[in-house]
């Protein structure tokens, strides 16, 4: 495999105590965003990802848990309660729609891919931004990790968190690379869902430490070298 490089990382993390208009506010504050009709997992996208400028022919990979906890919520008691959805709950309802506000958002033109994933999973987005990438039809992918709190638990950690990934090394903070491995994986056992990524992009941030491996659990290992 060639090597990748990374651009830039950016998230966005709040309790899920942090209501709506909140998010919706700050959207719009930092960004000149509005943000009406969408879901919660979507206004925690838009925060993590919209710091990100990538190329305008880019693509969008996000994975999440699920798509939006809330949205949902909302859906099927509209259905239990023998009513028409709403249409933008219907819409928030497709995994892809969040993919789509951000490629929306940023004017982006390449493809825009939706995958669920679990803590132990979580790097395997990766891949479909990488095959993209070595295929040539992308040359910039922005990747998202998004997590919106199930209900009804009160007060976690939601958030979103995000890697610019490029075929070129200009500008990059760090290069990745593909190695083999017949290491075991370690599954995450407490602390926030996407804790790993949050990690890596606070050690990014911080330029604590030079390297970094993402397991993919398919006997594959993405090294990440800090560029000094």
């Amino acid at each position: 495999m060639k090597t990748f490089y990374l651009q830039a990382v950016s998230q966005f993390m709040c309790n899920s105590t942090v209501d709506n208009r909140t998010l919706k506010d700050q959207l719009k504050q930092k960004f000149s965003l509005t943000s009406r009709r969408t879901s919660r997992v979507t206004l925690l996208a838009l925060l993590g990802g919209m710091p990100l400028k990538a190329d305008l022919t880019s693509g969008v990979y996000v994975t999440s848990s699920f798509s939006s906890p809330s949205n949902m919520s909302e859906l099927e008691l509209q259905v239990f309660q023998h009513r028409t959805p709403k249409p933008f709950h219907f819409i928030n309802s497709i995994n892809n729609a969040v993919p789509f506000y951000i490629a929306q958002a940023q004017q982006l033109s390449g493809p825009t891919i939706f995958t669920a994933s679990d803590r132990a999973n979580w790097g395997q987005i990766i891949l479909f931004a990488i095959a993209d990438l070595q295929l040539g039809i992308i040359k910039q992918a922005l990747i998202g990790w998004c997590h919106e709190a199930s209900l009804p638990m009160a007060d976690q950690r939601e958030g979103s968190h995000w890697l610019l990934l490029s075929t070129h090394p200009e500008n990059a903070i760090a290069k990745l690379t593909i190695i083999d491995s017949v290491n075991s994986y370690q599954v995450q056992k407490q602390g926030y869902f996407y804790q790993d990524i949050a990690h890596l992009i606070d050690e990014l941030e911080h330029k604590t430490t030079q390297q970094f491996f993402i397991n993919l659990m398919l006997n594959k290992i993405i090294v990440i070298d800090l560029h000094r």
